[in-house]
C-alpha cells in the first residue's frame, strides 16, 4: 500500500501540474543548483548547439515549491523570449528529475526529461527506476515525435504528461514576459496605436475596448508625424507607451462610434508591434 501511495502521489503532482495556473515567482537572481540525474541519452548535435549558444544569454533564475515538488529553474532568454530552459525537480524520494526546453527563434522544437522517479514494473513492486522523454515539435509547435522509456522499457506517454509539458511551457513564457516588461507608473499605459485619414484610436494591452485617441495639438502633429515614418501600411497597429487617462464619450461623425476617448498627455515611445509586446 505505501508503494501505491507514493506513486499516486507522483502522478497526481503531474496532473496538477497540467492544470494549476501557476503565477510567476520573483526572480531569485541565483543559478538552479542540486544534484542532476546523470544523461541517460546521447544529445544530439543540433541540441547541444542550441544549449551552449544559450548558456552565454541572459538568465532568469528561480525555485517554486508546488504540493511535495521543488522546482529550481534557469530560463535564458534571447530577442524577449526563451531559448533554453533547463529545469530541475525533486519530490522527496520518489523523483529526481532534469527537463529541459529547447527553442527556435522563440518556438519550442525539443522537450526531454531524464533522471529517476517511481516506476511500475508488475508483478514486481514499485521502485525508483530510470526514466526518459523525448518530445519533438514541428515548426507549429505540434507534436511531431515522442519516445519514452521506463526502467529501460519502452513506454506510452501519457496525455497529462503531455498537459503538463505544456503548462510548464505556459508558465515559463509568462516569466519571461513579466521580466521583459516591468510594471508601468500608474498613468503611463502600453497598447496599439491607429493614426489616419479620421481615424485616431488606442486599445491598452489586456483590454478589449479600443478608444478615441485624442491629444493637444502639439503631440498630436508629433505622434502622427513618427507614425507616418514607422507604419508601413495604412492603419497600421503601432505599439505605443504613453501617458494619459480615459474621459468621457467623443462627440464627433467618427469618434462618437467609440465608447470613451482616451487622453494622450505624452508618448515614450512608439514603434511597429512585436509578439511579446503586451504581457
Amino acid at each position: 500500500m505505501q508503494y501505491m501511495k507514493r506513486r499516486w502521489t507522483l502522478v497526481a503532482l503531474l496532473s496538477l501540474l497540467a492544470t494549476a495556473a501557476c503565477s510567476p515567482p520573483e526572480d531569485t537572481g541565483e543559478a538552479a543548483s542540486g544534484a542532476l540525474p546523470a544523461a541517460a541519452e546521447a544529445l544530439p548535435d543540433s541540441l547541444a548547439q542550441i544549449e551552449a549558444g544559450a548558456r552565454s544569454m541572459p538568465v532568469i533564475s528561480g525555485e517554486e515549491t508546488l504540493g511535495d515538488a521543488i522546482f529550481s529553474y534557469q530560463i535564458y532568454v534571447a530577442d524577449g523570449e526563451p531559448a533554453f530552459i533547463d529545469e530541475s525537480m525533486t519530490v522527496g524520494d520518489n523523483a529526481d528529475i532534469r527537463n529541459r526546453m529547447y527553442f527556435d527563434d522563440g518556438k519550442i522544437v525539443h522537450y526531454r526529461r531524464e533522471g529517476s522517479q517511481l516506476v511500475a514494473d508488475p508483478p514486481n513492486p514499485p521502485g525508483i527506476g530510470s526514466v526518459f522523454v523525448a518530445v519533438d515539435y514541428d515548426d507549429k509547435e505540434g507534436i511531431a515525435h515522442v519516445t519514452k522509456r521506463l526502467g529501460g522499457k519502452d513506454a506510452e506517454i501519457e496525455t497529462y504528461e503531455l498537459t503538463a509539458i505544456r503548462s510548464r511551457l505556459s508558465r515559463y513564457r509568462k516569466i519571461v514576459s513579466v521580466d521583459q516588461h516591468p510594471p508601468l507608473p500608474q498613468d503611463e499605459y502600453q497598447g496599439y496605436l491607429v493614426l489616419g485619414h479620421e481615424l485616431r484610436t488606442f486599445q491598452p494591452c489586456g483590454s478589449p475596448t479600443v478608444y478615441w485617441a485624442e491629444a493637444d495639438e502639439s503631440i498630436r502633429d508629433v505622434l502622427r508625424s513618427i507614425y507616418d515614418e514607422k507604419a508601413q501600411v495604412p492603419h497600421q497597429p503601432l505599439y505605443a507607451r504613453v501617458r494619459g487617462a480615459i474621459g468621457d464619450r467623443p462627440e464627433g461623425e467618427f469618434a462618437s462610434n467609440y465608447p470613451a476617448v482616451f487622453e494622450i498627455s505624452s508618448v515614450s515611445m512608439l514603434r511597429p508591434r512585436e509578439e511579446m509586446d503586451c504581457p
